[in-house]
């Protein structure tokens, strides 16, 4: 059908990107591999029939080894080497939210360079490599490429501590595809609650094309995403950082909190300098990342942080054990999630209803 073809979209890069290749210390990158990851991520945490329509829809080297029926490709591959060492060095992290939030990018060995935010925009397009017979197939792929699109530009980031509002690119723009009128998008409003409330109108459209992954053991989106957005805003994307790195922290701080076992919810491995256990992590695994993820939303002139959380497990286990002190300690519940609770209200007064 005409007009359905490619898929157009720019983004804007909001906040540093620390997306490096295979030295992690050399120039940062936004190349089209790397996207096309995020949005694997993306379409994974909101399509509960993910097993079954991924291969069909990124394509696998199992099964019947089909490639993708779509192209992700990119007018131009971003580098850039800039170093933001003396602002986000790790023993300024108690007078810095934004250094809190960036901990380890200075940390030890690490020297990471980072693509700086610019008035250039990314331009990204999704053309058909092949189509399937079913018209309904061909609409189901646009959909799970559009809303996987959709939510990165809305939610996500790219890179190291993108959980932690590094990396965000926004989505300004897009055409293309009838998705892209269903959607429209949250940037160009004038208010926060004018954006909050574009961004659930998306959202809610989603929904009705996928129905959410809840017995998914990874973590994922439910049938709603609740976004705090603040209502005030910041002259600069480092102010913003800065703003809900220091409000995190102080949260952080709080002595009701610093149990492994509470703080779990704030990302593992955690360390810890007045407690028996020194270190904590999770049984098994490496790491396991915050369900917590933070963002910054620029409107208008004006930077204002946005958290939000996802679904589902720290850890693939439905209990985590967590590693300290030489021993293993299997949780009761979830305690851990007390505190992400707790964290979430104590920010609600000042983001948009």
């Amino acid at each position: 059908m005409k007009g359905q073809e490619t898929l157009r979209a720019e983004f804007e890069i909001v906040t540093p990107v620390f997306c490096a290749g295979a030295d992690q210390n050399g120039p940062s990158e936004i190349r089209p591999f790397s996207i096309r990851g995020a949005l694997r991520w993306w379409y994974r945490a909101i399509d509960g029939n993910f097993l079954e329509k991924e291969p069909k829809i990124f394509g696998s080297t199992t099964g019947t080894g089909q490639s993708s029926p779509i192209t992700l490709a990119m007018a131009r591959w971003i580098q850039e080497d800039a170093s933001l060492e003396k602002i986000l060095r790790p023993e300024k992290a108690r007078e810095s939210g934004a250094a809190y939030l960036g901990y380890t990018l200075y940390l030890g060995s690490n020297h990471r360079k980072a693509v700086l935010p610019s008035n250039h925009r990314i331009t990204i397009t999704l053309k058909w490599n092949w189509k399937p017979a079913s018209e309904e197939e061909q609409q189901y792929i646009r959909r799970a490429w559009a809303a996987a699109l959709w939510l990165f530009g809305h939610l996500g980031g790219l890179g190291t501590r993108a959980r932690r509002g590094f990396g965000t690119l926004s989505l300004v723009k897009w055409n293309g595809w009838p998705e892209c009128d269903l959607l429209g998008t949250a940037h160009g409003a004038s208010t926060p609650a004018e954006w909050k409330a574009r961004f659930d109108g998306g959202f809610q459209m989603i929904r009705q094309w996928f129905r959410p992954p809840n017995q998914a053991g990874h973590q994922h989106l439910g049938e709603k995403v609740p976004v705090y957005l603040w209502k005030t805003g910041k002259p600069t994307c480092h102010a913003a950082l800065d703003e809900i790195g220091s409000t995190f922290q102080s949260f952080r701080n709080q002595p009701q909190w610093h149990k492994p076992e509470l703080l779990a919810a704030f990302g593992l491995p955690i360390r810890f300098r007045n407690h028996p256990a020194r270190r904590a992590s999770p049984k098994d695994h490496n790491r396991a990342a915050s369900p917590l993820q933070i963002r910054v939303v620029k409107i208008g002139n004006a930077f204002h942080p946005l958290v939000w959380r996802a679904e589902g497990p720290l850890v693939p286990e439905k209990q985590i054990k967590l590693v300290y002190g030489g021993d293993y300690s299997r949780q009761p519940g979830q305690p851990w999630d007390r505190a992400l609770t707790a964290f979430l209200e104590s920010i609600r007064a000042q983001c948009v209803a």
